[in-house]
């Protein structure tokens, strides 16, 4: 496994040069790392705020659970040395219930990356970091061409053609008057280049950013990039990380020189406040075209489904799982044994862990125990908060459908049978178990969803597009 470490000003030149040797996370809850890093691992580094500029190597790893403060005394006095904190530190840890100690090896320094990374967590785990949260650098294709299938490189000397086949551009009339942003964008196929950039997807930082459109911020970009001609024209619009400067590689008002060619303006005319509108009001709808089609995404990655026995919580997660590409786990699946033969807690709870530290899941089930635990792991929790009639019927339905058989969602030799425990159980939950389990829910730092009626959940379901 690979980790992310949020460091404190001065603590990485601490680790390089060797006066720190234990790298130290303490936690209220029971919060990656802990129980969720092993020897060889690798961890970078990243002061806050700024690049990953180092990483080391676990030697090996100790853990501490339910801490008091007399714990994390001895803690301090026998590892302080070489955590290398000072008191303010320990005052800020001294009411932790959990506590990694991870022992340094082979710190180093490395070529500088940006991740992106979403939320506030100061150390996260991933399986590869720079394949899962390093920003995507657009490649770009110097001088891209397929001219055999009307895809040109244009240039402009005097009149705009193909650099390649020399193809004249035939657009120059109509771009001159400044057509609407849809007569543009298909306009800008023609070039090879700005096709690829009108079709990409934004990167994740420019999706983080898209909800912001500020008609007078995004014009004070283009006054400082185009309104004249610049020395190091052509250099002047980055490649990635903006919203506005995918916009203008788009459309073609990155540069001067893309602007003389494709609108026909001379790069040594000052753009007037009308043109600077124009292309301004160009970007917006780019943006919006973008933000249309992002709005739609299922944005999630780790969810949990609860509810009433009945309420079809292994039936949304099928149905989730399949729509978005996420693997599905059942708890009774993992809880019960063949026959009807159910796994220790301990065996239960190992098997569960070894699933909430995967990066993607659809989670389904209720098993109040653990409940608080899963939703430490989750990023949206579903709650099926449905009727005890509708319930109930549904768990008759079930049995006759899968009388003699076991169920998909059940552990194999499960087979189903009418059960009026489990019917008692359902009568119970409204009164019993579903406040305490909205309580856990309500009080937890996660988003959720609950839903009364099953056309509710469809509707709210069918608002995303498919996640290939």
């Amino acid at each position: 496994m690979e980790h992310l470490a949020i460091m404190k000003k001065g603590y990485i030149e601490k680790i390089l040069s060797g006066e720190k040797k234990i790298e130290s996370r303490f936690s209220i809850n029971r919060i990656t790392p802990f129980n969720n890093i092993s020897e060889d691992d690798k961890v970078y580094m990243q002061e806050t705020g700024k690049e990953v500029t180092a990483m080391f190597e676990v030697e090996k790893v100790l853990f501490f659970d339910n801490l008091t403060e007399a714990k994390i005394e001895k803690i301090r006095i026998e590892y302080g040395k070489d955590i290398c904190a000072g008191e303010d530190f320990w005052k800020l840890k001294q009411h932790s219930k959990y506590a990694t100690l991870i022992y340094i090896k082979n710190a180093r320094k490395i070529t500088p990356f940006k991740v992106n990374k979403n939320d506030r967590s100061a150390f996260k785990t991933v399986n590869k970091l720079k394949e899962e949260l390093i920003i995507n650098k657009r490649t770009i294709i110097k001088h891209p061409h397929d001219c055999a299938n009307n895809k040109h490189y244009f240039v402009f000397d005097g009149n705009t053609h193909c650099q390649f086949c020399n193809s004249k551009f035939l657009y120059t009339e109509i771009m001159k008057q400044k057509p609407e942003y849809k007569t543009v964008a298909n306009i800008m196929r023609e070039s090879m280049w700005n096709d690829d950039w009108l079709n990409a997807d934004l990167d994740n930082v420019a999706k983080n950013k898209l909800p912001k459109i500020n008609k007078t911020e995004i014009k004070k970009i283009l006054i400082k990039s185009i309104r004249s001609y610049q020395p190091d024209d052509g250099k002047q619009t980055p490649y990635y990380g903006n919203p506005v400067y995918y916009a203008q590689h788009s459309l073609g008002c990155c540069c001067r020189k893309c602007i003389e060619k494709f609108y026909s303006i001379p790069k040594d005319k000052v753009l007037s406040d009308d043109d600077l509108d124009y292309f301004t009001n160009l970007i917006i709808d780019f943006i919006k075209e973008k933000q249309n089609k992002l709005s739609n995404t299922f944005p999630y990655r780790k969810i949990l489904i609860v509810g009433c026995g009945g309420a079809g919580k292994s039936t949304l997660a099928v149905e989730m799982g399949q729509k978005f590409n996420i693997p599905v786990i059942h708890l009774d699946k993992i809880w019960w044994l063949p026959n009807w033969k159910n796994r220790t807690q301990e065996e239960f709870d190992l098997l569960l862990e070894k699933e909430l530290n995967k990066n993607l899941w659809i989670i389904e089930g209720n098993y109040n125990r653990t409940f608080l635990k899963r939703l430490e792991y989750a990023e949206l929790c579903i709650f099926l908060d449905y009727p005890q009639d509708l319930c109930i019927n549904s768990v008759h339905e079930r049995v006759e459908k899968f009388r003699g058989q076991t169920r998909p969602d059940m552990a194999d030799g499960c087979e189903e049978q009418f059960d009026p425990e489990f019917e008692e159980w359902i009568k119970s939950y409204q009164d019993k178990i579903r406040p305490s389990m909205l309580e856990t829910l309500k009080s937890a730092n996660v988003p959720y969803k609950i839903f009364t009626t099953r056309n509710e959940t469809s509707l709210w379901l069918n608002s995303f597009n498919n996640k290939n």
